[in-house]
């Protein structure tokens, strides 16, 4: 018998583990990329909501994260249910949540939305999560190191893109929960996210050993052309001094949708940035293909 039909004989006895087991066992589950059976999904999501266990009620905040995190890799959506009781439990634990949970926690909001449109709307409670999601992050944001730091901003910055695009016409439930959040963005949502990412990321790279990978930069130019977010003097001048760091190893994907980014901001790069990414590009010509010539 291989793993996947032994793992789903055993979740279908019932699990009688603690919520740390719980989540611990999708999360190693995704790390090692090992995709169960529906079968046992169906079967943790009745421990996880089930009354006698009450385990999503215990759920800390690394377990409501590593659980989000281990259903995005697995391209499972969980119930409506389940999605409720991890989102309570981001938001009973956010003050307490650590830079690595939150920005694993917003990307797979992001991935388990854009595997099934309107899914954050449906839930319900997506306004409060976010809002809490926004505020923890205002306040760890200056401890997250550059990969944390540019997959939360590309994360929110993919979530309020898919939320703009899916106004509902025919449910009005919908409806309210979508304006609700665009909103929120408009009000108050991206003046607080912009002015704590800027602070942050000027921190990170004028320290004494910054570190932002060109992957990290192209998530980064990526959102603020999303968000629209301007990237003053400062903030452009360390960027720029971080992508001459890590442009030579750059893939030309990266090097393509910077640039496209860059454009959509309506930034005029200068001849040092140019020279610089003329020069990794050619570097890597081999590489370069044709979704590369659609960003450039």
């Amino acid at each position: 018998m291989d793993w996947k039909a032994q793992i789903t004989t055993e979740s279908t006895k019932g699990f009688d583990v603690s919520f740390i087991s719980l989540s611990n066992m999708v999360h190693a589950l995704a790390s090692l990329r090992m995709n169960p059976s529906y079968a046992f999904f169906k079967a943790w999501e009745r421990a996880a909501v089930s009354s006698e266990m009450r385990l999503l009620q215990k759920f800390d905040s690394q377990a409501a994260s590593n659980c989000l995190w281990a259903f995005a890799h697995l391209h499972f959506l969980p119930s409506r249910n389940t999605l409720m009781g991890i989102f309570d439990a981001f938001v009973r634990n956010a003050e307490y949540t650590k830079p690595q949970e939150l920005s694993d926690f917003i990307w797979s909001l992001s991935q388990l939305n854009r595997s099934r449109k309107n899914v954050i709307l449906e839930v319900g409670f997506t306004t409060k999560v976010v809002h809490y999601w926004t505020r923890a992050f205002s306040k760890k944001c200056r401890v997250m190191d550059s990969q944390q730091l540019s997959i939360s901003l590309w994360a929110i910055a993919e979530l309020i893109r898919q939320v703009k695009l899916q106004k509902n016409k025919n449910d009005h439930e919908l409806d309210t929960t979508h304006d609700l959040l665009v909103h929120w963005w408009s009000s108050s949502g991206k003046a607080l996210i912009s002015k704590h990412w800027k602070e942050s990321f000027c921190a990170l790279a004028e320290s004494e050993s910054p570190l932002f990978s060109s992957q990290a930069l192209a998530n980064s130019v990526w959102a603020c052309s999303q968000l629209e977010i301007e990237m003053e003097t400062r903030v452009w001048s360390n960027f720029v001094r971080m992508f001459i760091n890590s442009s030579s190893r750059a893939r030309p994907l990266e090097l393509c949708g910077i640039l496209r980014s860059i454009a959509v901001l309506g930034i005029h790069p200068g001849q040092q940035f140019l020279t610089n990414w003329t020069r990794a590009l050619h570097a890597k010509r081999h590489e370069f293909n044709f979704n590369c010539a659609l960003n450039c």
